[in-house]
């Protein structure tokens, strides 16, 4: 046998271990775990447990990576069997926070993983000072061990938590989001890209809030290395698929794709290039990074109740979404910036030219209850008659239409 295939076959079995170490960590070390339990060596999994629970808390506050992990060299073969490269378009300034829109998912992501969640592709050489998170599910930081396993190589909780405190803590922070989710691998055939995008926006209204630059990317190849069977949706197994999901958070896909043999059938994917690329799409300069206050409490007169009654009027105009009062508000209804009021804030800067608002608007983000400032008559008439061809297009993708998406409406 040559070298070269000895050294395919040596990447066949190295790209394996990949899946198969996950397996293996949860079907033989977490029963030998339990049995340890029951042995005189019980001290060390009970310490183990301890730790467990003080340490909850770490995969929502940016999780806790280990360069020697993430610079292994069996990820290497894995980059090399298909091969994996991330294509550079533009710099990533480590001034900013970024939220990283991964499409799509494909089977198994190998392209997002080799790309963010080691350094084998050379991230870290082509973006400086850009520490990459991936976001999975949040069940997954819940198995013992596994859960060291996936913050060594970077990943982090894809809960609202856990990428607020990531764009909030620090600059130079990149949190990938795989916006299709799982429900795109049960999509994922060769030939075809089906992105689901639809109320799958909230990651843009995360970035509005916290100032961050949104960066999309698309791995071209994911889709390909393997061929899945799919199920007609009146079918018992596609019922059996949408029931798994439901219990463990994913669907229960069969797929398959080539043997260790030329010309076979087996569990390797296909070797196909698999390229990753993207492009940043910054904040506009009058974004602000917070869009909500009480108006209740506030005294009689205030600027506060005709800025929120502008923008309830604004919201009306411009078919926005109403906001309707949550649980827990006291003090009667919280009023919040909707959508009319977030592109009256955005708007003012490039269309108006009120000397006072930069200052005012920064203060009251500070807590500071204006008292003398309202927006003047030509800030409102230039916001109610702007066309969608004025608004800033750096916020939102095309993708999302001319109007604000709904997702992108303020929290308190």
């Amino acid at each position: 046998m040559s070298c070269s295939k000895r050294r395919n076959h040596f990447q066949s079995l190295m790209l394996l271990q990949w899946p198969l170490s996950y397996l293996a960590i949860f079907w033989i070390l977490q029963p030998l775990f339990i049995y340890l339990l029951f042995t005189p060596l019980w001290p060390l999994p009970a310490l183990y447990l301890v730790w467990l629970f003080l340490d909850r808390k770490t995969p929502e506050q940016g999780g806790r990576r280990s360069a020697w992990v993430r610079n292994w060299t069996v990820w290497t073969y894995i980059r090399d069997y298909f091969p994996i490269t991330i294509l550079k378009t533009e710099d990533l300034p480590p001034e900013h926070n970024y939220i990283m829109g991964v499409h799509p998912h494909g089977l198994l992501t190998f392209g997002a993983f080799c790309n963010f969640c080691t350094e084998v592709t050379g991230f870290a050489r082509a973006f400086p000072g850009i520490t990459p998170h991936l976001a999975t599910l949040s069940w997954f930081f819940k198995i013992p061990i596994i859960r060291e396993y996936l913050m060594a190589k970077g990943l982090c909780s894809v809960s609202q938590s856990s990428i607020d405190y990531l764009l909030s803590h620090g600059t130079g922070n990149l949190v990938g989001v795989v916006v299709g989710g799982v429900g795109e691998a049960l999509q994922s055939v060769p030939n075809t890209t089906t992105l689901l995008l639809q109320n799958r926006k909230g990651f843009v209204r995360t970035a509005l809030q916290h100032g961050a630059h949104l960066v999309p990317t698309f791995t071209f190849g994911e889709t390909e290395v393997f061929d899945q069977v799919l199920f007609h949706k009146d079918s018992r197994m596609y019922k059996f698929q949408g029931y798994f999901r439901r219990v463990f958070g994913f669907y229960f896909c069969i797929f398959y794709g080539q043997g260790f043999r030329p010309g076979t059938t087996g569990v390797l994917p296909y070797c196909r290039p698999i390229v990753t690329v993207g492009e940043c799409r910054p904040q506009p300069p009058g974004h602000l990074s917070s869009f909500s206050t009480s108006t209740s409490c506030l005294p009689t007169p205030s600027p506060w109740k005709k800025i929120a009654a502008e923008g309830e009027k604004l919201g009306v105009e411009l078919e926005c979404e109403p906001v309707r009062p949550r649980k827990g508000d006291r003090g009667g209804r919280k009023k919040k910036f909707s959508h009319s009021l977030l592109i009256f804030f955005l708007q003012l800067g490039s269309h108006c030219h009120c000397p006072e608002l930069k200052s005012q608007a920064r203060s009251w983000w500070t807590n500071t209850t204006p008292s003398t400032w309202t927006p003047c008559t030509n800030c409102l008439s230039s916001i109610r008659h702007s066309t969608a061809a004025q608004r800033p297009k750096s916020c939102f993708s095309s993708d999302f239409g001319d109007r604000v998406p709904h997702s992108a409406r303020a929290h308190a």
